[in-house]
């Protein structure tokens, strides 16, 4: 297992999708961690599947404040986990899936970059009936 050495969270290599090296890594940061005040080029508009003649043509850049706890997949939002960016398509037009804001006044949420738990992307990438949407 390695630990993140900015916020402690344990990933397995392979599941991690890390080629497996075998030994501690001291200075191993996870991505979520290392995306903190990146900024990050997005497709707008974002689509999911990478879909429609607008896909890719325009390109804006975002930058993520803090690290990810939302997962798109599950309503679980607290604490520290494995977490791996959600893209809106495969191939080299593909990128980070963005999350419109949604909510009212009381109860906003600006637009924001999609993460996924690094489980619930396993898990419903293995499952028979969702096999290939999420990776």
């Amino acid at each position: 297992l390695l630990k993140c050495k900015q916020c402690g969270v344990l990933v397995h290599e392979l599941c991690y999708g890390l080629n497996p090296k075998g030994k501690h890594d001291p200075d191993f940061i996870c991505l979520a961690c290392k995306c903190i005040g990146t900024k990050i080029e997005v497709n707008t508009p974002s689509i999911i599947g990478g879909c429609g003649e607008d896909m890719g043509k325009t390109r804006e850049f975002m930058t993520q404040m803090e690290r990810p706890k939302e997962c798109v997949l599950c309503n679980h939002h607290e604490g520290f986990h494995a977490m791996h960016p959600l893209y809106d398509s495969h191939g080299p037009e593909g990128r980070h899936y963005v999350l419109p804001q949604t909510g009212d006044l009381a109860h906003r949420k600006e637009k924001r970059l999609a993460w996924v738990h690094t489980l619930c992307a396993s898990f419903l990438g293995d499952y028979f009936q969702t096999r290939g949407c999420v990776c």
